[in-house]
């Protein structure tokens, strides 16, 4: 009766780990998951933030246009040529407009940029996890092969220590019968 119930014994502790390999390589898949989507929403937003950067700097391009013809009008009229003075106060709004939107387009790249390297750390997390835990799971593998192929070494060696038993049992009756 003992050998069976370790073998059953052996068979359960096998089965536990084969259970604990699959929980294992099931939070590895979704905390990748989970980082993979992190990432593409981290990459979505970026578009997102892009596109109202791009309108805005195009609003700011018209403001410009306006902004420097106002200028060229307000030198007309007040008498001074498109060269001179007219032309160098169209020019600082120009520079000043030019300047303003520069300084969006590098905001917007640099924001871009980061979102894209947040999103490459965050993919990378997911594929440690996801590594972690197939390593984790070969752990288990491993544990349930182990007990299982102890379980069947341990059962050939009591059926051959039965057997053995059974013989030298048999050889002792033959021996005291002849005695």
């Amino acid at each position: 009766m003992g050998f069976v119930s370790n073998m059953l014994a052996a068979d359960v502790t096998a089965s536990g780990y084969d259970a604990r390999k699959k929980q294992t390589l099931a939070y590895g898949q979704a905390a990748k998951n989970r980082a993979y989507s992190q990432a593409n929403g981290v990459e979505q937003a970026a578009r997102s933030n892009a596109l109202v950067e791009g309108s805005n700097m195009m609003t700011m391009r018209g403001n410009q246009r306006r902004a420097v013809g106002n200028a060229r009008a307000q030198a007309a009229g007040s008498g001074f040529t498109s060269e001179g003075t007219g032309a160098a106060t169209a020019d600082a709004v120009n520079s000043l407009y030019e300047k303003r939107i520069s300084d969006m387009a590098h905001e917007s790249s640099t924001g871009s940029i980061n979102a894209v390297n947040q999103a490459i750390g965050l993919r990378r997390q997911g594929d440690e996890a996801m590594r972690a835990a197939e390593a984790e799971a070969a752990q288990y593998r491993s544990m349930a092969r182990g007990t299982r192929m102890g379980m069947w070494l341990s059962g050939a060696g009591s059926l051959v220590g039965a057997i053995d038993g059974g013989l030298n049992a048999y050889d002792c009756l033959l021996y005291t019968s002849d005695a």
